[in-house]
């Protein structure tokens, strides 16, 4: 009963209008097979899972691809098309790794694991205890004798202890504010101020932390976030607070604009002016301007009053960005950005002062673009460039949590991660082109990774700014291919493509040798209508002058890995599975 109940409830939810008439997909050859090692993920919700398993559910459970979701779709696929017309220029000659490589596991043990949720604290005791052992987010383990070994040994003088950190890279930086006797942090060849925010450079060796007796505060670029437990050398007592570089929280929560089936965007605040004024943005790695409509006449958005701002500023220089098939327009300006617990002072955005019909029903005010500032319209440094520049931020990163048709939940984080929202370890990939956050896709399978839908390697931009994945025709023709019963859904317009709802899926996507896996909730966007057997793929054609060589990986791949955005370590994008998959 209970479950005749919930089937009812599920369909209701989810019932909607529809349009259908399948056309004929054509044979396609696909390219050379793969091989590797799947990262897996697994549902998080019954609903999830009921939806994850098509091949054993009720066609009643899945929810309809409706012709509004498709107008949305056909909206953004304009906006992809405009949004990447110079993506040839900017990415012309970038070398990619060679496609059908086989798959790596991603390493262990990476940096900057977690963000810091409150002040978590180390105490040396006076107890008798030989050993004990600090565990820190990120795997690192550093043993503490009491006296000699590796860990932490007494130096010459009682006054003076060293922890040894068997560090390989550079890992974020956080505050030591000790209670009683402050430290100083080296590595092998390096040695920093006790004063100021240090860095610490790649060792062979170990990196040293030393807490001299006569020192002031400062900070070292350690784990931002550890557990907290007490180990003994024969020194005073002393209490390690860890705490953030700047009060308040690095988190920005993200609502979900969802509409039927899809997760159409993220935005959360932005303040802006003296005194703030809060407004919405999408937050976009896809793009690098940050607007906001300044004086709008046709814009339906709440609009920053810049009247009442004393700290507001324009010379008038022209400013415009293409979205869709229209754009939005104004004058160039600075004034005082905040975001979360970050400000820059005579941050440069666009005052919007008319926008197209693209945008209206949308529920932000305006976009913060987060991709590099060689691709930006306005040709000024990014806010998160800023932030970097100025040293605001304890580690060069962003990272975003996105929740799945889940109105709360997503984040981005500032400067940080948080491992309550992934599981396992981050693997890195290699930015190719300061341009988008672009890596090298080395393949893309809809059969598990039994053959390549690439005959040769794609520039692959992750954009968060974007709900689908768009590919050129030639590979989403390949790509489908894999999956029997496949063909174009051309009754929603160019590049839709329909499947066999009931269809065995596995659908990864590798990027540098490393393979990922789409949850098959994310990549089904629902039945094309009430009692059809099709369902419409989150992997849509794009052609129309589009580059052959470029893939846009958008939401739908990441709903399902946590992603990171690494200015550090010669630029590199981190994805570990989300929870979105593990509960």
């Amino acid at each position: 009963m209970y479950q005749a109940q919930l089937q009812i409830l599920l369909a209701l939810a989810f019932l909607h209008p529809s349009l259908s008439s399948p056309l004929p997909h054509p044979q396609v050859t696909s390219a050379p097979d793969v091989s590797g090692h799947l990262l897996p993920i697994t549902p998080r919700s019954p609903l999830l899972s009921h939806l994850a398993e098509r091949d054993s559910t009720s066609d009643d459970s899945i929810p309809i691809f409706d012709s509004t979701a498709a107008q949305l779709v056909l909206q953004e696929l304009k906006a992809v098309r405009n949004k990447y017309s110079k993506a040839a220029q900017y990415l012309s000659g970038v070398q990619v790794a060679q496609a059908d490589v086989s798959f790596q596991q991603p390493s262990a043990a990476l940096p900057v694991q977690a963000a810091l949720s409150g002040n978590a604290s180390l105490v040396h005791s006076s107890a008798s205890a030989t050993m004990s052992r600090m565990s820190w987010s990120t795997g690192t383990t550093v043993n503490a004798p009491a006296s000699g070994g590796s860990g932490v040994s007494s130096a010459a003088k009682p006054e003076s202890t060293w922890v040894l950190l068997p560090l390989k890279e550079e890992i974020g930086g956080w505050s030591l504010l000790p209670s009683a006797t402050p430290f100083s942090s080296h590595g092998p060849s390096t040695s920093m101020s006790t004063s100021t925010t240090s860095t610490l450079y790649p060792s062979s060796s170990a990196t040293s932390i030393h807490i001299p007796s006569m020192a002031s505060s400062a900070t070292a670029p350690l784990p931002i976030a550890m557990g907290t437990e007490v180990f003994t050398p024969d020194i005073a007592h002393l209490d390690i607070a860890i705490r953030s570089k700047t009060s308040g929280s690095p988190n920005v929560p993200l609502t979900d604009y969802i509409s039927g089936s899809l997760d159409v965007l993220y935005y959360g605040n932005i303040n802006i002016g003296t005194p703030a004024q809060t407004l919405t943005v999408d937050f976009d790695t896809g793009s690098a301007d940050l607007w906001l409509p300044v004086s709008c006449s046709n814009c339906n958005s709440k609009q920053f009053d810049s009247s009442k701002s004393s700290t507001y500023t324009t010379k008038g220089e022209a400013f415009d960005v293409e979205y869709g098939s229209g754009q939005v327009s104004g004058v160039l300006a600075r004034d005082t950005v905040s975001i979360a617990n970050t400000a820059i002072t005579g941050q440069y955005f666009g005052a919007v002062s008319s926008e197209s019909d693209d945008f209206h029903g949308n529920p932000n005010s305006g976009v913060i673009g987060m991709a590099f500032s060689s691709i930006s319209s306005s040709g000024k440094p990014t806010y998160f460039e800023n932030l970097i520049s100025t040293k605001s931020v304890t580690s060069p990163l962003f990272s975003f949590h996105l929740s799945r048709r889940q109105a709360t939940g997503s984040q981005l984080c500032i400067g940080c991660t948080d491992n309550s929202k992934y599981t396992g370890s981050i693997s890195w990939i290699p930015v190719i082109s300061q341009t988008y956050w672009s890596v090298s896709m080395t393949s893309f399978s809809g059969n598990g990774g039994k053959s390549n839908a690439l005959s040769s390697s794609l520039i692959g931009a992750i954009d968060t700014g974007t709900t689908l994945i768009y590919v050129p025709t030639a590979v989403a023709n390949a790509f489908y291919a894999q999956i029997p019963g496949s063909s174009k859904a051309d009754q929603y317009g160019q590049g839709f493509y329909q499947f066999p709802c009931k269809a065995s899926l596995a659908v990864q996507i590798g990027f540098n040798g490393q393979s990922f896996a789409i949850n098959n909730v994310d990549f089904n966007l629902g039945k094309t209508s009430s009692g059809s057997s099709m369902c419409v793929g989150a992997v849509l054609a794009v052609a129309d002058g589009f580059p052959n060589n470029l893939a846009i990986v958008g939401d739908a791949f990441l709903k399902s890995w946590y992603s990171v955005y690494d200015y550090s370590n010669n630029v590199r994008v981190g994805l570990a599975s989300s929870v979105n998959n593990s509960k």
